[in-house]
């Protein structure tokens, strides 16, 4: 089925504005490899918490959780927590300022921070390097996959060349404008994205209205979100153990910080750590629309105006068979973007790892501005090719993502989570369960791919858990004056005793962040992120008491963030950065010696 002229115009005119965009950026991005990556650290908190709340809305991704709300109903909204669907409330509450305070380029330059200059630090940083690498390349084949069939559905052509040609497009306005040219575009993406779920829900609301078989599936056991023990359907028997494993994933690693490296950046673009919680709340509220839309596309299916025998294509048959022409083009637009949003932002993200610290780290540590810009531009279109190559060879969105949340996560989250937390933990510790954690994925992609999750996941983390600790404790701590550094500077929680009393002997005027405020905020903001994201699901199935339920929750949590969160935010302008000298603020008063 071909699109009709005026759903073709909608989507042309989409495609060449945002190419546009790069080209009229492409001057600014290009002044030196800040403005490229960071944006001179100058966007305004609310458009960069719109465009990392975009990122996180792809096309590919969406299509999955379609597909699990079709095989087993709204439980499939316990799998959500393998990624960590709430790491908005961590952003917000002390993370997006952790990582705000570091004052870097890139969260592999983070290490020297973290670590010092030592050797370890060296070997951490390019373990990291080497991590976003593979992880960007996972999530370009990913995207891949998922475009190949969202595009096959609409044009003569097939999967791969579909892929193909959006992903060509993509890449053009982010070669050439950099991360400026990426917030930009996925702030007017945001716009478009919302109009389009907006739309699209209405649509669905109204047109699956009476519609009985939606009344019995969503009021029956398919609407109930109580997770059973076992389920009758492949690879979910054991779904109780699943949900353990699933949440329990999700908690350990919105611990850890971001997991795509595309959010650290983000944070590191904002002008000060207040800015850095705001973008977090913003960006878990502007979330939501995902949820909505989910809903809509399963509703529509099971009414009978859509259908598949590949779940995973749900969605795009659902709005090429039964959409009127323009809404059609308006809304394919909108997840065009949603698309472009992820695309864009993991792309400009992996090559900020491979210029700044693999490039110019190892092999141009003399290269100047335009050197380094050029070399983005080069990286920036390899990391496109080698992921298309990976991607070429993937067939199925669950088992990609399963593999980078499933077992690479479980692989490598315990050493980005000790990072934070553990102060005697050292550079190489890091680079060994970094390293390791990789490894173990790789091994258990190419021999143990048809494991269920719940038996392999506890057996990597465990791996994990003890290389981290076996080669910290073999090897010699951090010096005291970097973890003095780093502690007076970032204000980390955790197991940090030895420090923080000598802190406190050598600088009795330093003042710590309370982490304990942190937490209980980062617990209220789940809560409130969970009511936000579940009640216009069950507002769509009709099912009443559940979403005043939901939608009540996210009230009372939102009033007690309020006075808990909102009101004990860093005041605006004073960022903790360090000159050598001094550890010292954003408008140069002295905080205490380094």
């Amino acid at each position: 089925m071909s699109l009709p002229l005026i759903d073709q115009a909608i989507i042309v005119v989409y495609l060449l504005g945002v190419i546009a965009l790069g080209i009229i950026v492409s001057k600014a991005a290009s002044k030196n490899i800040d403005s490229y990556f960071l944006g001179g650290r100058q966007t305004p908190w609310w458009v960069l918490g719109a465009s990392g709340s975009s990122s996180y809305f792809d096309i590919t991704g969406t299509m999955w959780i379609v597909s699990l709300f079709m095989l087993y109903g709204v439980k499939g909204m316990w799998e959500q927590w393998i990624w960590g669907f709430t790491y908005a409330a961590f952003f917000m509450t002390f993370m997006g300022k952790w990582i705000r305070r570091s004052n870097v380029l890139t969260g592999a330059e983070w290490m020297k921070t973290r670590f010092g200059d030592g050797v370890d630090s060296e070997c951490a940083r390019a373990a990291y390097a080497f991590l976003a690498v593979v992880t960007v390349t996972a999530f370009l084949a990913y995207g891949w996959v998922g475009m190949g069939k969202f595009g096959e559905t609409y044009m003569p052509w097939s999967r791969n060349t579909c892929a193909l040609v959006i992903i060509g497009v993509t890449s053009i306005y982010v070669i050439m404008g950099g991360f400026i040219s990426v917030v930009l575009n996925e702030f007017l993406q945001t716009i478009i994205l919302s109009l389009g779920v907006i739309v699209l829900s209405v649509f669905a609301f109204v047109k699956a209205s009476g519609n009985e078989a939606v009344q019995k599936l969503a009021q029956g056991e398919w609407g109930n979100m109580t997770p059973p023990w076992r389920m009758e359907v492949g690879g979910y028997e054991m779904f109780g153990l699943l949900v353990i494993v699933w949440v329990a994933k999700g908690l350990i690693q919105e611990f850890g910080g971001p997991p795509q490296m595309y959010d650290f950046q983000r944070f590191l673009a904002t002008r000060d750590s207040r800015d850095a919680c705001k973008v977090g709340a913003l960006w878990g509220v502007i979330h939501v629309l995902r949820w909505p839309m989910v809903a809509a596309i399963v509703i529509l299916a099971i009414s009978g105006l859509g259908g598949a025998h590949d779940p995973e294509k749900v969605l795009p048959l659902v709005l090429r068979e039964h959409l009127p022409a323009g809404l059609r083009g308006f809304v394919l637009a909108a997840l065009l973007a949603a698309f472009m949003s992820t695309f864009d932002a993991t792309v400009n993200t992996g090559a900020a790892y491979v210029v700044k610290d693999l490039y110019q780290r190892y092999l141009r540590r003399e290269a100047g501005d335009r050197e380094l810009v050029w070399a983005s531009y080069i990286a920036t279109a390899l990391l496109v090719v080698v992921g298309v190559v990976v991607g070429y060879r993937a067939e199925s969105i669950a088992r990609m993502f399963q593999w980078i949340m499933g077992a690479l996560g479980a692989g490598v989250m315990i050493p980005c989570v000790l990072r934070w937390y553990w102060w005697r933990f050292n550079g190489w510790g890091f680079t060994v369960g970094t390293l390791s954690g990789i490894a173990t994925a790789l091994i258990q992609a190419r021999w143990f791919a048809d494991a269920p999750l719940w038996q392999y996941f506890p057996i990597l983390t465990g791996i994990s858990v003890v290389v981290c600790v076996a080669a910290t404790f073999v090897t010699p701590a951090t010096d005291r004056a970097t973890l003095k550094r780093f502690y007076m500077t970032v204000h980390p929680g955790g197991w940090w005793g030895p420090i923080a009393r000598a802190v406190a002997t050598e600088h009795p005027e330093f003042r710590k962040e309370p982490f304990g405020w942190e937490l209980f905020n980062s617990f209220v903001a789940v809560g409130g992120f969970m009511g936000l994201y579940f009640f216009p699901i069950f507002l769509m199935l009709r099912r009443w008491p559940a979403m005043w339920g939901w939608l009540a929750v996210a009230v009372v949590c939102g009033v007690v963030l309020f006075f808990t969160w909102y009101r004990r935010l860093p005041a605006a302008g004073v960022e903790a950065v360090t000159d050598g000298e001094c550890v010292i603020d954003s408008r140069g008063d002295a905080v205490g010696e380094s």
